[in-house]
């Protein structure tokens, strides 16, 4: 699509996948008056460069929508039993992002995103921001304990 002239419309379906490089090579190329570019995605990180440019930072001449489950007039039965097995089986964070279209909280297999999940919901102010020099490398190192014993340590 590169200095392609003159499309009037693009569609992204599943959109969650499209880097920030496709993105910068993209948007110029929609470059004629009254262009659209529609968005149609599940988020799956709430980093993900889609979901970064067009939703925590929309454009002001966007028009973002949430439409889940809940919306599809189509949504039968069928699909309801689907959703209510998935509800019993899958964890909270699983459904979700499946059934509600809210971003997973860590990467698929991280150790402690369920933890911390739990610590942000019982106590927000126990994650914080740790000030730091920007102008120093910092290092951050893991010593993963048994059962509730752990240690953290920024270098």
């Amino acid at each position: 699509m590169k200095s392609y002239e003159g499309v009037d419309i693009v569609w992204c379906e599943e959109a969650q996948a499209i880097t920030e490089r496709s993105w910068k090579i993209l948007i110029p190329t929609i470059r004629k008056d009254g262009s659209e570019v529609w968005i149609t995605f599940n988020p799956e990180l709430d980093t993900d460069p889609t979901f970064v440019r067009f939703v925590e930072n929309a454009p002001e001449d966007s028009f973002v929508v949430k439409m889940n489950y809940s919306d599809n007039p189509w949504f039968n039965g069928i699909l309801e039993a689907e959703r209510l097995r998935d509800k019993e089986m899958l964890t909270k964070a699983e459904y979700d992002h499946t059934w509600e279209g809210i971003c997973l909280p860590a990467v698929s297999g991280a150790i402690y995103a369920d933890e911390i999940a739990s610590a942000r919901e019982a106590a927000p102010s126990r994650i914080c921001e740790v000030p730091y020099d920007p102008a120093l490398k910092v290092h951050v190192v893991f010593d993963l304990g048994w059962n509730d014993q752990m240690t953290l340590i920024l270098v």
